[in-house]
């Protein structure tokens, strides 16, 4: 038999005979614990019975006392009853913390052990907030000035379905690199590192840093389907650390991002690496971009690395089957000033991708300090309304070291609406190095 009690609290005020009880404000079924548990989802019923909750293998965040709410002014702080309920999953050796439809109101959350997966209630055909549509499924509403809305530290953690957003107060704060919405990072100690984790149908919009942020050491990690939008710092970022001023510095790799959607962000919509990552072997390695868009990114000269939607600095990079493009207001017409991607190192494959509306050159090859450009292929990109149609397809820098086999071919146009020989290239000093026509 199930005892059933309105509140926890009324359950803590019974004597309970039943071996198993349910808690309406809690959405849980509570069972007979043998000693005093060492979480904190437990409670004492008159007469000394400890009581925690029937475990299996997922736990809702209501577990915990979380409630839904969307008036920011006296809104609930759920920041303590999630954790509380990550902690008892994570108390368990793992499994699932759920979270129904409605905005919670929290302030950072930490998964700190291996093997938790933070999934919502997100319909990716019937709620899109970007495109003016309905708000269902679960939205976390970062209430913090400070901190991240989620930091996973763990490997083979997982958010699915969620939502991210910023209070008022936190959306007004500058950008700062430790105010993202979601951060992958491990402790800053030797050798941690985060591996094997998933972000699915997850949007971050209107965080005060990066809307995804990966620091430091870190393999086999997959973004599918998630969407940064309007953020301060750049949509998507990975590198070793020097954002987060790591002690510990250590390249990310084996990144899989599959259809992110990035616009509107300060920053770049995806920047792999950073103008200080050193030398060949430090820098990220084995990205790959797959049908990806990104749009009017890079609004601010102070976050950006360079005047590109993309910043693409590692090795072994592939960019394939995307759509990168600056526009203005008119959406109709080049930004003057930005230019669809922007890369430097080893291996590097820019093939298959719409690149719209972007200022020509449509790729800037670059140079990093220390880091050697070597076989760079830009083949089989397609561009539209780009800029001077007097200028090139890509440009190389001439203001670092040689790039060693780089070869494009087969990139077309419409030359009409404004392309330069988009089967050529040049250098950054203007003299021609390579045009067909």
């Amino acid at each position: 038999m199930t005892a059933v009690y309105q509140t926890i609290a009324a359950a803590k005020a019974a004597t309970i005979i039943e071996p198993r009880c349910y808690l309406m404000d809690r959405k849980a079924y509570m069972v007979k614990a043998a000693t005093n548990p060492s979480h904190a989802l437990k409670f004492q019923s008159v007469g000394g019975q400890w009581w925690e909750p029937e475990w299996h293998g997922e736990a809702l965040v209501e577990w915990g006392g979380a409630v839904v709410g969307d008036d920011e002014a006296n809104a609930v702080d759920n920041r303590t009853a999630i954790q509380n309920v990550i902690n008892y999953v994570e108390f368990k050796g793992g499994g699932t913390v759920t979270f129904g439809p409605g905005i919670y109101c929290s302030n950072g959350l930490v998964v700190d052990e291996p093997g938790v997966v933070l999934r919502g209630c997100r319909p990716t055909d019937t709620w899109r907030p970007s495109e003016g549509g309905d708000m269902h499924g679960t939205i976390l509403r970062v209430i913090s000035t400070g901190g991240d809305g989620i930091r996973l530290k763990a490997s083979e953690c997982d958010v699915v379905n969620i939502a991210i957003y910023s209070g008022e107060e936190r959306a007004a704060m500058p950008y700062g690199g430790t105010r993202n919405g979601i951060r992958l990072e491990a402790d800053d100690s030797p050798g941690m590192r985060v591996t094997s984790a998933t972000l699915h149908n997850v949007l971050v919009r209107d965080q005060p840093g990066n809307g995804i942020m990966f620091a430091g050491l870190g393999v086999s990690n997959t973004m599918s389907h998630v969407t940064a939008i309007a953020n301060k710092g750049h949509g998507i970022l990975f590198d070793g650390g020097d954002h987060t001023a790591r002690v510990n510095k250590d390249r990310p790799g084996i990144i899989e991002i599959v259809q992110a959607r990035t616009t509107d962000n300060d920053g770049h919509g995806i920047c792999v690496g950073h103008p200080s990552t050193g030398t060949n072997g430090t820098v990220p390695y084995r990205v790959n971009l797959v049908n990806c868009e990104a749009y009017r990114n890079a609004k601010s000269a102070s976050v950006r690395h360079q005047a590109s939607n993309h910043y693409l600095v590692g090795e072994n990079i592939t960019m394939d089957h995307c759509a990168a493009s600056g526009y203005t207001t008119d959406e109709l017409k080049p930004n003057p000033d930005l230019s669809a991607v922007w890369l430097a190192g080893v291996d590097i494959r820019v093939e298959g991708n719409r690149l719209l509306s972007s200022k020509n050159p449509i790729v800037r090859i670059g140079s990093v300090s220390g880091l050697t450009n070597r076989d760079i292929r830009i083949a089989g990109n397609r561009s539209i309304n780009n800029g001077d149609p007097a200028d090139y397809f890509v440009q190389v820098s001439t203001g670092g070291p040689t790039t060693y086999g780089l070869m494009v071919l087969d990139n077309g146009g419409v030359v009409a609406a404004g392309n330069g020989p988009s089967a050529s290239w040049r250098y950054s000093d203007g003299s021609i190095a390579y045009n067909p026509s």
